[in-house]
């Protein structure tokens, strides 16, 4: 099965953006539990 280069660059976006937005929950988390959030 061959993907096209759009194809690839819209699934490695949208797992950067999962990561970057598992991160940011993460970071704020840690905020909330340190109480300065």
């Amino acid at each position: 099965m061959k993907t096209t280069k759009k194809e690839f660059i819209d699934d490695y976006g949208s797992k950067v953006i999962q990561k970057y937005n598992a991160k940011k929950q993460l970071i704020e988390e840690i905020h909330h539990y340190r109480g300065d959030g």
